[in-house]
């Protein structure tokens, strides 16, 4: 039995430029700790839509400033009660520097071009992903593990900005504690991404390379009453460019369950780093279905 369960993957909305959402929800039971997007109540149904705007914004080292406004469409399906699989596709509106790549996923720096300001949108990169809850928390088990493993799709248009046309892939471990009414959980894992090479953004040519990141996520989620619960998150990542600080960033996600099978999320982020967006937020509504 799943008791306080929180994301990161997104998977944890895994998006170009969108942050790892994590939310909570439900009365608390002693049983085990666990790791998903979905409330408790939400849980009563096998799959959950959200639907909502996420904004990102910061001049990433640079002297200029990219927004990106992602309209996020994710589906999760619990096929079995100890397994999540998601869809997610995201719309990207983005206003930024000519030659601009959007934030990629989980990796969220985006490389910032040098030309004129421009605005660009369209679909972004769709990703999937499978998060596998191993062992949950008991008188005799003190934690709950799970993995996940996901892939972003090189779906975007890379001539607008809005991806590097290549794939990623990722693996993530994540490791959690339940208490009376509170969950701490540790993520830790390692993403390949594409790198695009020789490109044309915005009619401006460009050498783009990614190397590999490791991210780490610490969070801990409080439940306030049946309805409301609160989850807060310190992150970092390797920055996927050389010679770039590693993306750190702080979060903190309300959850509200309106009705059993409607909640809406809110989340404000603050950058802690050059390679970080300086600030965050989203406002997601989610449906049982």
């Amino acid at each position: 039995m799943r008791i306080l369960r929180i994301a990161v993957l997104t998977a944890c909305s895994i998006a170009p430029a969108a942050v790892f959402s994590c939310f909570a929800d439900a009365p608390i039971a002693p049983a085990s700790a666990s790791v998903s997007n979905r409330s408790d109540a939400e849980d009563a149904y096998p799959l959950e839509l959200d639907f909502g705007p996420e904004v990102d914004t910061g001049k990433y080292g640079t002297r200029r400033r990219a927004t990106v406004t992602t309209w996020d469409t994710k589906l999760d399906w619990d096929p079995f009660s100890s397994t999540t699989l998601s869809l997610d596709v995201p719309y990207l509106v983005q206003r930024a520097p000519a030659g601009t790549i959007a934030g990629r996923s989980p990796a969220r720096r985006v490389h910032v071009g040098s030309g004129a300001d421009v605005s660009t949108e369209g679909v972004g990169d769709v990703s999937v992903s499978v998060d596998q809850y191993l062992l949950d928390q008991s008188d005799s088990q003190p934690v709950a593990l799970g993995i996940l493993g996901a892939v972003s799709f090189g779906t975007a248009p890379v001539s607008k900005g809005l991806g590097s046309g290549k794939n990623d892939y990722t693996a993530e471990a994540h490791v959690g504690h339940s208490f009376d009414r509170a969950t701490l959980e540790f993520r830790g894992g390692y993403s390949v991404l594409g790198s695009p090479g020789r490109v044309s953004v915005d009619g401006i040519s460009e050498n783009v390379a990614y190397r590999n990141i490791w991210l780490a996520s610490l969070l801990g989620a409080y439940q306030l009453n049946g309805r409301l619960s609160l989850i807060g998150a310190l992150d970092s990542e390797r920055a996927s460019e050389r010679r770039e600080p590693p993306s750190d960033d702080v979060r903190l996600t309300g959850r509200y369950q309106v009705l059993s099978r409607i909640g809406l999320k809110a989340m404000v982020l603050r950058g802690l780093s050059r390679s970080s967006p300086t600030w965050g937020g989203s406002l997601v509504a989610s449906i049982g279905l």
